[in-house]
Formats: structure tokens, sequence, C-alpha cells
């Protein structure tokens, strides 16, 4: 059996005083052994506010209000933030050099829209599109690196949270 391994978010995209640190298991989302560290800001009511980009989970977004099992992993959503989440990955063939082209020009297109981006390395980002945002700049920089087999990009909510 494979070792569990662990995606990590290094830098999130909120911190705060009161933050709490759970998994997503990534089994339904097609990524068996993997888990990801989520983190989270406590509420009130018991709930838990998501406060950085998630890289792999499916159907969870920055600002999500989820609820965890007793074993402390995220069970479900109880409410949308709204906010959505584009991911990038750049391609393998990509050469040291393009993949700093691209970095640099990612975190440029992100900053002058005002949005968030967490960075998985140097080759996985997760972009947080806050509601009512025009995210088409960063769209079509993507559909262009993807024309030329340098980026694969998507939308994390084009599939459900699934526990």
């Amino acid at each position: 059996m494979e070792p569990q391994k662990y995606i990590v978010h290094d830098d999130p995209a909120i911190m705060s005083t009161d933050q709490y640190i759970t998994m997503v298991d990534l089994a339904p989302f097609g990524f068996a052994q993997h888990m990801e560290q989520i983190w989270l800001g406590v509420n009130e009511d018991g709930t838990y506010e998501v406060l950085c980009i998630p890289f792999r989970v499916y159907g969870m977004s920055l600002h999500d209000v989820v609820e965890l099992d007793g074993d402390d992993v995220v069970a479900r959503i109880v409410r949308s933030g709204r906010h959505r989440t584009m991911r990038g990955l750049i391609a393998p063939a990509v050469s040291a050099e393009g993949i700093s082209e691209i970095f640099a020009s990612v975190n440029q297109l992100v900053e002058t829209s005002g949005f968030l981006c967490e960075w998985s390395g140097h080759r996985h980002v997760a972009i947080d599109i806050p509601p009512g945002s025009d995210s088409q700049v960063i769209q079509k920089f993507f559909a262009s690196q993807r024309e030329a087999e340098r980026v694969y990009w998507e939308w994390s909510d084009a599939r459900p949270f699934t526990r």
C-alpha cells in the first residue's frame, strides 16, 4: 500500500490569530492516499471558515463554511462563501525558464486584478476569484498557455465536494 501523502499550504491566503488546521481526504477526487491540509477560522457556532485556497479539493473555495467529523476531517460544506477557485498546473515539459516566466506572469495578473493566490511549488497555482469579479484576463492567459500546451487549468467547482 502506498504511504499517505499530504498537500500543504505553506502560505495560506488569510492568516489570523485564531486558526485551525484540518485535512480533506482527496480519494473522492482521484488522489488515493492523499490528504490536503486546509486552514480554517473558527466560528462561534462550531463551524469553520476556509482561510486558504484549496489546491486539489473540488467544490470548495476560500470563505466557504464547513463542518468537521469526529476525526477532524472536513465532513461537508455548510455554506458557500460564493468565491470560486481557478487552478492552473504548469505542464511537465515546460523548461525552468518557462516556469519562471509563467510564475511571474500569473503573479502579476493576480496582483493587478486584486485577487489572492497560493502556489504549491512553482507549478501549481490556486487563484481566489471573489463574487462579482472579472477573471477574464486570467482566463485568457490560461487559455493561451493551454493552447501552447504549457498550462492546464480548471475551475474547482467543476465537480461538487464529496466525501
